[in-house]
């Protein structure tokens, strides 16, 4: 059974309940998979959604197809036991998690607003969902549990797309590259370079 993770703080614009949600839909269109929810109620910021995440679960007859792990001080070795990592948030300013699981080799699904689409291409790199609505997350999940040899092509090509664009070694070449490009713009335009 393909492993589906949302790793995150319990709060209602992160989507955790949006995923489960999904994960019922895909469960009546016939795909099985495990929820791993990893994450807790950090700082205290939203109790009363922490809480009602078992209870949803119940309400949604998951019981037997959803791990919640509770606050974790490492979220790496859970991403590298899923097959999908999910990003329910929308919108999204970033999602560095979604790096964290590109750099593990596990394909990633986002909604397609805020920062994933500039990184994430749909169907390539990773699955971009509509919205961040149950039913668009379970559309964008439902080709990579279908078919393992998509899950296995996504992941590979978001690792290489982190490995070429998203380490230290990629992020300070562009870096310094930028700073080379406009120091000889400036030189051009005649404006003082600035201090060394």
């Amino acid at each position: 059974v393909p492993v589906v993770g949302l790793v995150g703080r319990l709060q209602a614009w992160k989507g955790q309940d949006r995923l489960l949600r999904a994960q019922a839909l895909l469960r009546e269109r016939g795909q099985s998979l495990h929820v791993v929810i990893v994450g807790g109620d950090s700082y205290g910021l939203s109790p009363e959604y922490a809480n009602s995440l078992p209870s949803l679960v119940e309400r949604l007859g998951l019981g037997d197809a959803v791990t919640m792990t509770g606050q974790v001080p490492d979220a790496g070795p859970y991403i590298e036991q899923m097959d999908i990592l999910v990003n329910a948030s929308d919108p999204e300013p970033f999602g560095i998690v979604l790096l964290e699981g590109m750099a593990r080799g596990v394909a990633v699904v986002a909604v397609d607003s805020g920062g994933p689409s500039e990184f994430i291409e749909d169907r390539k790199t990773g699955s971009l969902a509509r919205s961040g609505e149950p039913a668009a997350l379970a559309d964008a999940l439902e080709p990579l549990l279908s078919s393992p040899a998509l899950r296995t092509s996504i992941a590979r090509a978001g690792y290489e797309r982190f490995m070429s664009d998203f380490t230290d070694a990629s992020m300070r070449e562009r870096f310094f590259h930028q700073l080379d490009q406009l120091r000889a713009d400036r030189q051009k335009t005649g404006a003082p370079a600035g201090k060394s």
